[in-house]
């Protein structure tokens, strides 16, 4: 199309705008900062938000030039419900350092645009947690050739299952690449291909089982295997009819809990129960008979309950869930407008980590069950990305997590 009738078109569209039979607020048009993250610190945090002055999209598909602010206008908040201004900015900042705050405090924060004869406009609100920052410890650093993801570690026999999706292999002179998953000690020597196409593993408490995803070509199907290392054995435990997501095994290695979702219907998920001995299933929780809608990764608490997250109907917010294996009950433990994903309790029941984008970015935190508080784990630095698909939280001890970051380092942390 040339450029001629590129402006043709253009105008045609706007001048329909224009005479549509469509009521358009023009004063409603101002734009506020999107994508608002936070880096914290020692007593402080670093804002940052995208000054979009892109289109309104009205409902008959007509672009609108938004209203750029005079200013921004910087809340904050201690407890979600009374908002301070602490700064006006003019509108062409997009960071700023609030310091002088309190290590270990949750804050909230929104952004609010104002222009004279406009509705002003509030941002997202996010919530942080300044402290200082500790050293990650790192175990494995495998460059740009190779990824350390959704890791899993067996202290009993010293050996750590993880996902590479990156592996690479030569095959009649011509390379081939195909997400896998390898096996070595935790320090990352001794890597070994244990199977393409696979995914999510997970060692059971003794480490003699591996659980496992399997992909199937076609249909393209996930499926649910173990793997016995004393029998080198492996045996399948889902017939590839629905999609078979975050396998986990019992403490006591009798069974295995994964989510089973509908290959029809992406909203249609449950929680299986699989028995090892009988090898027979049985569904614990459906969104079909429940408010729940997607239902997200999971962990045991004991050999009869489990943490879970989940989205409910009507509600916003990923929330972390508690569940019993004799009769599906669950209650919640915490929610928020946020999304909380893959909760996993510590050894000694006192903690939950978990990932979350509370910050503006997905990154780890920790919630202490006892005092019902939060405390960020990372997001000190602009370059931690924590993947909500590909990263996996496992408590090494009470006091010490493992997890991978910006899909090449598997590390460390210690939570306080």
């Amino acid at each position: 199309m040339t450029k001629t009738k590129l402006l043709f078109l253009t105008s045609i569209v706007l001048w329909l705008g224009l005479f549509s039979c469509e009521k358009i607020d023009l004063n409603d048009n101002l734009y506020s900062p999107s994508f608002i993250t936070s880096i914290i610190g020692d007593s402080e945090v670093q804002l940052e938000w995208a000054s979009d002055d892109g289109f309104l999209l009205t409902e008959t598909m007509v672009a609108i030039q938004r209203e750029k602010p005079d200013k921004f206008e910087i809340h904050l908040s201690e407890d979600l419900k009374s908002f301070t201004k602490v700064v006006e900015l003019d509108n062409s900042v997009t960071q700023y350092t609030i310091s002088n705050l309190v290590n270990g405090q949750s804050y909230y924060a929104h952004i609010i645009s104002r222009k004279k004869g406009f509705a002003p406009k509030q941002s997202q609100t996010i919530m942080f947690v300044p402290n200082r920052k500790t050293q990650l410890e790192k175990l494995i650093e495998s460059g740009e050739q190779q990824s350390v993801l959704q890791g899993s570690y067996s202290p009993e026999t010293n050996k750590l299952a993880f996902v590479d999706v990156f592996h690479k292999w030569t095959e009649g002179g011509k390379e081939y690449g195909q997400i896998a998953i390898m096996i070595s000690k935790l320090d990352g020597s001794q890597s070994v291909l244990f199977g393409k196409n696979f995914s999510e593993p997970q060692w059971s408490s003794s480490g003699r089982y591996l659980v496992f995803r399997t992909e199937r070509s076609v249909p393209i199907t996930s499926r649910i295997a173990f793997y016995d290392a004393l029998t080198q054995d492996t045996t399948i435990v889902t017939d590839g009819t629905t999609e078979c997501l975050y396998p986990v095994f019992s403490p006591d290695e009798s069974k295995i809990l994964y989510r089973s979702r509908s290959n029809t219907d992406a909203n249609r998920s449950s929680i299986i129960m699989y028995d090892v001995a009988t090898k027979t299933s049985k569904t614990i929780i459906s969104t079909q008979n429940t408010s729940l809608t997607n239902i997200w990764r999971f962990s045991w608490i004991d050999n009869l309950t489990f943490l879970f997250s989940a989205n409910e109907l009507d509600a916003d917010g990923t929330n972390i869930y508690k569940a019993t294996t004799s009769n599906g009950a669950f209650e919640k433990i915490f929610g928020s407008q946020w999304a909380d994903f893959c909760p996993v309790i510590s050894p000694d029941k006192n903690n939950i980590a978990f990932i979350s984008n509370r910050s503006g970015l997905h990154q780890i935190w920790v919630y202490n069950i006892a005092r019902k508080s939060f405390r960020q784990i990372t997001g000190f630095d602009k370059t931690d990305y924590i993947s909500e698909v590909w990263s996996n939280i496992q408590w090494l001890d009470d006091k010490n997590i493992m997890f991978s970051i910006n899909y090449d380092k598997l590390v460390k942390q210690k939570i306080d």
